[in-house]
């Protein structure tokens, strides 16, 4: 099984949407919900690239507690999976710019 690299935080999640778009890649369909996906060259391979959709779901600077931990997910579809292991490899940073001053530290 291919180890998929996401980029940026992902949350997964089991939430149905009937508005969630859907991204393929290596012959795999994933709904996608509030985030932005695409396949990009990542230290020589193609990775999953996924960041929050900040046009979809903004963060409010002055409440960000409340905005930080939305639901934003990426599900693998059409899979018939009982017992196994999925594995994901993972990169997380932040923005570059970040969305709000101070994100990145001094």
């Amino acid at each position: 099984m291919k180890r998929v690299m996401v980029i940026l935080i992902v949350f997964l999640s089991s939430i149905f949407s009937s508005h969630a778009q859907t991204i393929k890649w290596e012959g795999k369909e994933f709904e996608i919900s509030k985030v932005k996906a695409s396949v990009v060259q990542f230290n020589g391979e193609d990775v999953l690239k996924v960041e929050r959709d900040l046009e979809a779901l903004p963060f409010q600077v002055e409440n960000l507690a409340a905005t930080v931990d939305e639901p934003t997910y990426v599900k693998l579809k059409n899979l018939d999976f009982e017992n196994g292991i999925i594995e994901v490899k993972m990169l997380s940073q932040i923005q570059n710019p970040s969305p709000f001053p101070g994100a990145q530290g001094q």
